[in-house]
């Protein structure tokens, strides 16, 4: 059996070196890991952050739209309802005139 030392590999397993553990080996690869995993969730933590930024920036313009389509119906209401009274205001006076032309 071989055994790794610190720097150094030597297959006696009697001479008296610094022995890593293969705890420590282990250790080190899942810290590793951990870390690697940690980088990927990192990232993709920052792109469901720009997504959302994306959606929001779309969610504002769309709102923008939507609020400018609400004042322009708003507007086009009014001027109807401003014709119609003009109509309404129209048929009244003809009424009104033949009245006054039948007596």
């Amino acid at each position: 059996m071989e055994n790794v030392y610190a720097n150094y590999t030597h297959r006696d397993a009697n001479l008296q070196l610094h022995k890593l553990s293969d705890d420590g080996l282990r250790n080190n690869l899942m810290e590793e890991k951990y870390e690697a995993e940690i980088r990927k969730l990192n990232r993709e933590m920052q792109a469901y952050r720009n997504t959302i930024t994306k959606l929001t920036a779309k969610h504002d313009g769309y709102n923008h739209v939507i609020q400018l389509f609400e004042s322009k119906l708003q507007l086009m209401a009014k001027h109807v309802e401003n014709l119609q009274n003009k109509s309404q205001l129209k048929i009244s006076r003809e009424i009104l005139h033949k009245v006054l032309q039948i007596k």
